[in-house]
């Protein structure tokens, strides 16, 4: 195990030692718990980052694609109706 000085003020200091003796457990133990949440929150927030790019991504491929082929439908309307017109004026 590693150690990890901390400098906390005087009123944190008392409020961190009423929770520990409430729990009945060690100052040490509390930081490390609180440390530990604090790191695991922040690794969620991360993962729901990485998973909220991958949707976007996804998404944004999906609507690429029926831009695309709305692109196309549209381009052989206008032919057709192009044709068409000249057609009705022979």
């Amino acid at each position: 195990m590693k150690y990890i000085r901390v400098r906390v003020n005087e009123e944190l200091h008392k409020s961190m030692k009423a929770v520990a003796e409430k729990k009945g457990i060690t100052m040490a133990e509390l930081t490390r718990r609180i440390l530990k949440e604090a790191v695991m929150e922040d690794g969620a927030e991360t993962g729901i980052d990485v998973i909220s790019e991958r949707i976007r991504k996804i998404v944004r491929n999906e609507i690429r694609k029926e831009t695309d082929r709305l692109a196309s439908l549209t381009f052989k309307v206008g032919k057709a109706s192009a044709t068409s017109m000249f057609l009705n004026y022979l």
